[in-house]
């Protein structure tokens, strides 16, 4: 006889829902484990910062007082003191504003300086040319006043440097010279506070051209 056989039922699939068509999740699964809770990273904490101490704040010193008492003056209630004090300042006051006096030795210094420097020019102009000219010399004495002004010009020894060669040329040569000063004058002297007379020797010299 021949064995009946059973119809074996299909297995129900585990991985299908019964009321959906969908995949029902396998609990079984490796996504559906339960995972370990991720470490979060605290965040650090911020050190403080060294705050630096103020700076201490420099106490002012206290001036010290004024005295008022003043050496040989002591109060006593009257008014003496204080006129002796105010006349004591006006003096120091001028004496301050005077201008100083100069010596008769920055006066001659000056003055030869600018006796010299505004005289040249017109040396220079009116000096005679000629054969061996070139060798006088001769020294004039110029006196002047404080304000610069001619007072008065001599001859200071003889002429030198003469020849017969420019003989012609010699009395010439002195007029010239003495010219020169008068159209120099008056000098430009700084001799403030000075009275006296200001002696200058003035030596001139053929000019080559």
């Amino acid at each position: 006889m021949a064995r009946k056989t059973r119809s074996r039922s299909p297995r129900p699939n585990r991985n299908r829902c019964p009321r959906r068509r969908s995949r029902c999740p396998n609990p079984w699964s490796v996504q559906n484990r339960r995972r370990a809770p991720k470490q979060v990273a605290q965040p650090k904490q911020a050190l403080p910062k060294k705050t630096q101490p103020p700076a201490q704040k420099a106490t002012p010193k206290a001036t010290p007082k004024s005295s008022t008492k003043k050496a040989g003056i002591t109060p006593s209630g009257r008014l003496d003191g204080i006129v002796e004090g105010l006349g004591r300042d006006a003096t120091k006051s001028q004496s301050k504003g005077a201008p100083a006096k100069q010596t008769a030795a920055q006066v001659q210094r000056s003055a030869q300086l600018a006796v010299d420097r505004e005289i040249k020019p017109h040396w220079q102009r009116n000096a005679p040319s000629g054969y061996e000219v070139e060798l006088l010399r001769l020294t004039l004495e110029i006196r002047l006043s404080a304000d610069g002004k001619v007072l008065d010009v001599r001859q200071i020894g003889d002429l030198t440097g003469t020849t017969d060669s420019n003989a012609p040329q010699q009395k010439r040569f002195i007029e010239q010279a003495r010219k020169s000063i008068t159209q120099a004058a008056p000098f430009e002297i700084s001799a403030d506070g000075y009275d006296g007379v200001i002696v200058v020797r003035q030596p001139f010299a053929a000019v080559r051209r």
